[in-house]
């Protein structure tokens, strides 16, 4: 025998078929499609997606394919690259999705989680001291 014994052959051949890629169904779309239409990276996508302005993708947790989205989400990253393409920040792009796709693009669409502004943080004083007077030459 090539391989060795007939059980080796079997735990072989079990694990080349849980390696052959698996089909994505037709109303999800892979990151690299949805990259392409995008025209930005994995990592801008999902910014977006913290922006609430493409929905979550779902992963199939190292079962071959690393992330899939709903077929929506072409459509759109489409207009989301069209608004950041004329200088639109994330967040102030949501409601033109709203408007171009109604409201029951809410149903997919999660909340945006990217703080709207900084919160909390302290300025330094113009001296660059936190106590009134410690830096104060005439002191």
């Amino acid at each position: 025998m090539l391989g060795g014994s007939p059980r080796a052959i079997l735990r072989v051949g079990m694990y080349e078929d849980s390696w052959k890629p698996k089909l994505v169904p037709k109303d999800w779309v892979l990151v690299e499609e949805l990259s392409e239409v995008a025209g930005v990276d994995r990592k801008s996508l999902l910014e977006w997606g913290r922006a609430g302005l493409l929905p979550r993708p779902q992963s199939s947790r190292g079962r071959g394919i690393v992330s899939k989205w709903p077929r929506i989400a072409l459509e759109l990253a489409k207009v989301v690259r069209k608004y950041r393409e004329q200088g639109f920040g994330l967040l102030e792009i949501r409601p033109y999705l709203i408007k171009a796709f109604g409201e029951r693009i809410l149903e997919v669409l999660p909340e945006p989680t990217i703080p709207t502004r900084k919160r909390g943080r302290k300025t330094s004083t113009p001296t660059g001291s936190s106590v009134p007077g410690q830096d104060d030459p005439t002191r």
